[in-house]
């Protein structure tokens, strides 16, 4: 009797045990069985393959199952969790059961210094659109850190950062350190030219110089600028952004190439965000050929050439005349009222004049048949003047009947 109480009491204790273990057994022989099966068949290298089975398979199936991913690059260096959504560097996965309650998926990826050289050699380095999607690709790629710099084709930087302008952008290169730090370097074309009557866009405004372009000429006898031809010019800008934006810097380059001292816009410093201005510059006229208008806000340049080829107003159309006659004059003249005041033109634009050591010094020039002399205390005289053998007369433009004669006194031009 002893015995058999002795038996069943084994018997419960063996029931009790196995009630705490089956659930186990189960899990071991049942759902990672199935888990490795189903896996075993599905192809390793194909990410979105284990993606949906996670999602359709496990996540219903196998929902007690605690699914843990964890990312590695080819030589087994745990990479931030971060690279897991992406599949560019994507190698392979491969899976091991943690405990009875956990499987563990394993993400392999290239390295970062290899994803790195392999698609930016594959890319082309002309192309603005192809880095911008590389960049925005590792973004989220925290194993690789990326700067970079905007410069022009003499490798003078223009920007910190990039400036995403594809018609004046040339080509981008990288340099790439341990780490991995990519350094990109974008390089544009920061001059660009158009002809007057197009439309460009500089320092968010879209600026055209208008073709119509005017002529006039400085009547006032009392001007240093008696005589000089200008041409005037009509330009719109448009601002284009949400902000206040200031008038580019501009500079103007004559035909022959110098700059031009004589530059005045008129209209708006600044333009109001969606707004629109219309004002005009004018430059002194120096002859007919290609005038430059060289425009700048600081990082790009744009040319804009304005020829001239004809003076389209009839009244002006002997402007040639302001082509200088200082050669005329250049030498010493003798009054010939009294021999002992000279007057001395020097090629240098600079003269004297007067009684022997009671001599004024003076610069002067000519706009055709005029005189301009400056005495500097006295401000501008005006004299028109003809030369008749070697005598010279001078007409004041500003005082009624003031004329003199003079003759020159030197076999060749006085010099400087």
């Amino acid at each position: 009797m002893f015995v058999k109480k002795k038996m069943k009491f084994v018997w419960v204790l063996i029931l009790v045990l196995l009630a705490g273990l089956l659930p186990g057994c189960m899990l071991i022989g049942g759902p990672q069985r199935q888990i490795q099966r189903q896996l075993s068949e599905l192809d390793s290298t194909t990410k979105a393959y284990i993606i949906e089975w996670v999602e359709e398979v496990a996540s219903v199936y196998f929902e007690n199952i605690q699914i843990i991913k964890i990312a590695n690059d080819v030589e087994g260096y745990r990479i931030h969790t971060s690279l897991l959504d992406g599949e560019e560097r994507f190698v392979e996965w491969d899976f091991q059961f943690g405990d009875s309650e956990s499987i563990i998926l394993n993400f392999i990826y290239k390295r970062a210094e290899d994803f790195v050289s392999q698609s930016l050699e594959a890319l082309d380095t002309t192309s603005l659109s192809d880095i911008m999607d590389w960049i925005e690709l590792v973004e989220g790629m925290s194993d690789i850190t990326v700067s970079y710099q905007s410069v022009d084709g003499d490798e003078n930087v223009l920007s910190g950062g990039i400036i995403e302008e594809e018609d004046i952008f040339i080509e981008w290169s990288y340099e790439m350190e341990e780490g991995v730090y990519v350094d990109l370097t974008f390089v544009y074309d920061n001059t660009s030219s158009v002809m007057v009557g197009e439309t460009f866009e500089l320092g968010g405004l879209e600026t055209t110089f208008e073709e119509e372009i005017s002529f006039y000429m400085v009547e006032d006898s009392w001007s240093l600028d008696f005589g000089v031809v200008y041409f005037v010019v009509n330009v719109t800008m448009l601002n284009t952004t949400e902000q206040d934006m200031e008038v580019p810097f501009a500079t103007l380059f004559l035909p022959n190439g110098s700059e031009s001292t004589f530059f005045e816009p008129s209209g708006a410093w600044e333009i109001e965000a969606g707004e629109s201005e219309e004002g005009f510059i004018y430059f002194e006229f120096d002859g007919f050929g290609d005038y430059l208008v060289v425009m700048s806000d600081g990082l790009f340049e744009v040319e804009v050439t304005i020829p001239i080829t004809d003076i389209n107003d009839s009244s002006l159309r002997n402007a040639q005349l302001i082509v200088d006659n200082d050669a005329l004059l250049v030498g010493t003249w003798a009054w010939d009222e009294d021999d002992e005041y000279e007057y001395v033109f020097r090629a240098d634009g600079t003269g004297t004049r007067g009684f022997g050591r009671s001599i004024a010094r003076f610069e002067w020039f000519t706009r055709g048949d005029y005189l301009v002399i400056d005495e500097f205390l006295w401000g501008a005289e005006i004299w028109s003047f003809s030369i008749v053998g070697d005598v010279l007369t001078i007409s004041s433009e500003q005082i009624w009947g003031l004329r003199y004669s003079y003759i020159r006194t030197d076999a060749t031009p006085a010099e400087a």
